[in-house]
């Protein structure tokens, strides 16, 4: 699967490019908000998109929010990274407002990592083979 990553540390980008491919996913890497930004409005954006919550200009929050308010109808699996001492406000926050799907902590843990990306890969399958469905069913409701 190809998946889009956000992190202005280089040590932690470099890093979670390392692992990702190492699962063998394709990885679209950005040391800053406004690159990932511009890589998600374009047609080929992947689905998956894992963002540090805080970078400079714009912050995964900014970016979650904006996905969720320009792309509505567009299946999108979103996981902020966070430091590692967060409390559950920040959650909340993170995550039910901002619109993101999960949250992952500094420094990673390899295997609930990909726990949280083998979580969006199964979701995301899940919307993509709702919406061949409910296509198909339109297309028999025409008949």
């Amino acid at each position: 699967m190809k998946i889009l990553i956000a992190d202005d540390d280089p040590v932690a980008l470099n890093l979670l490019k390392l692992m990702l491919e190492k699962w063998h996913h394709e990885v679209l890497a950005f040391s800053n908000g406004d690159d990932a930004w511009k890589k998600i409005q374009s047609n080929d954006s992947p689905q998956l998109i894992i963002l540090d919550r805080q970078m400079p200009e714009l912050h995964g929050e900014q970016i979650c929010k904006m996905v969720r308010e320009q792309f509505p109808n567009k299946p999108f699996y979103i996981i902020l990274i966070t430091g590692a001492l967060i409390e559950s406000n920040d959650v909340v926050e993170g995550i039910m407002e901002f619109g993101a799907d999960d949250y992952i902590t500094k420094p990673f843990i390899a295997r609930e990592l990909l726990a949280r990306v083998h979580a969006g890969e199964r979701i995301l399958n899940l919307e993509l083979a709702l919406a061949e469905r409910i296509k198909e069913l339109e297309y028999l409701k025409r008949k």
